[in-house]
């Protein structure tokens, strides 16, 4: 796809659909583009599904930078193995 990626957004969890849907009205066919949220086990599938397929933008949401927890930590240490 066009410039460099992948790309980061990170965005309040109640606007993170608006943003996928923004990118298919604006960029249909021409970015790869993935959303990170949803219940721990479905975001490690995601992980797996993401580093196989690839993706050049990734839209999360705050909740995984601001944790505490394991959980938390995981997917920071996942989105930090990426050249954003």
């Amino acid at each position: 796809a066009g410039g460099r990626g992948p790309h980061l957004v990170v965005a309040p969890a109640s606007v993170v659909d608006n943003w996928i849907r923004e990118f298919g009205n604006w960029c249909a066919g021409t970015l790869r583009v993935a959303k990170y949220h949803g219940a721990q086990k479905a975001r490690l599938a995601k992980q797996h599904e993401l580093d196989e397929d690839g993706f050049d933008v990734l839209v999360t949401t705050y909740a995984y930078f601001e944790g505490d927890g394991e959980a938390a930590r995981l997917d920071r240490q996942w989105l930090h193995t990426k050249r954003w």
